[in-house]
């Protein structure tokens, strides 16, 4: 088990009935959440380990940004069951279609809607191999002009097999029968996964421009002013095709977007407050917040809490 990329047998099993609660089970990851949602808040974290797969499934109740990375030497896959799907690296998924993410990279998934999210990440020796011996091509050649999916009429049978692996390698009273077999295991999960995968050419991108750049300009201007319309001129498009664009890549306006941004920035530094003289106003105005009753309103509404309860509590 010295060549075990993770904890071999560990089990995860956390229920968080609150946003804060999830966050403090994130310490330890290269992984962030933010809200993007008003109203109540709760997860369900299910997973296991063997030595080269990490296999999870993880319910949301509302919708959030997951940004970070994923482990080095793993091959991430990633998939949302959900009313709509996801959007990863500033692309619209398809409900059917498996994200997938190479050695060390980034993770940046707008879930838009509350979700069941199942990950799947693979020691990539392993599942290049295994990828290769099944396919008989290799990865880089399947996805250099096609993305992997999963048969439409296929999908609930394939959550399915996901949460039945997940249950039979959580039974501790099971184990004694697969702890000295994680190796065919292994090769049987990918195996699984592989007979449900199919692969559609990627679509020509039609926007005249890349909606990445708004995003990243919205990320940019937590402490400026935002100026929509410039930005538009900039791109050579009206304000009513940027606004449109974005609302239809991310599910909401470009301004609504920035407001919780603004508001996930402002409770992280109530959170890392160290002094009893914090002034709420302040770091509220700092975020281009200039009315307090409104400020105080909709940070409610997305944290379920005042501002004055984040410091009083933290």
């Amino acid at each position: 088990m010295s060549d075990a990329i993770f904890p071999v047998g560990l089990v995860i099993d956390d229920h968080c009935s609150s946003f804060d609660e999830m966050k403090v089970r994130e310490k330890g990851w290269d992984i962030h959440s933010s809200e993007i949602e008003g109203g109540p808040f709760s997860s369900i974290i299910k997973g296991i380990h063997t030595p080269s797969i990490q296999l999870a499934h993880t319910v949301y109740s509302k919708a959030m940004i997951i940004s970070g990375a994923f482990p080095e030497q793993c091959i991430l896959l990633y998939i949302a069951e959900s009313e709509r799907p996801p959007v990863v690296h500033d692309l619209p998924t398809l409900a059917n279609e498996l994200s997938i993410g190479f050695e060390g990279g980034a993770v940046d998934v707008l879930i838009n809607s509350a979700s069941k999210y199942y990950t799947i990440s693979v020691g990539k020796e392993l599942f290049l191999s295994e990828y290769y011996r099944y396919f008989g091509v290799t990865l880089e050649e399947s996805t250099e002009v096609e993305k992997l999916l999963i048969e439409e009429e296929q999908l609930h049978l394939f959550f399915e097999g996901i949460n039945a692996w997940v249950k039979y390698l959580s039974n501790q009273e099971l184990k004694v029968t697969y702890k000295n077999r994680y190796e065919s295991i292994e090769k049987e999960i990918l195996s699984f996964v592989f007979s449900f995968i199919i692969t559609k050419k990627k679509p020509v991108k039609r926007l005249k421009f890349d909606i990445k750049i708004v995003r990243e300009y919205l990320e940019d201007s937590l402490e400026n002013d935002l100026n929509v319309k410039q930005l538009a001129r900039n791109l050579n498009i009206s304000e009513r095709q940027l606004h449109n664009a974005f609302k239809g890549n991310y599910g909401v306006t470009p301004k609504k977007f920035l407001q919780q941004l603004r508001l996930n920035a402002i409770k992280k530094e109530l959170l890392a407050s160290t002094t009893k003289n914090t002034i709420i106003s302040d770091i509220a105005f700092k975020y281009k917040f200039l009315h307090m009753s409104h400020f105080t309103s909709e940070y409610k509404k997305l944290f379920g809490q005042t501002p004055s309860s984040t410091l009083e509590h933290k």
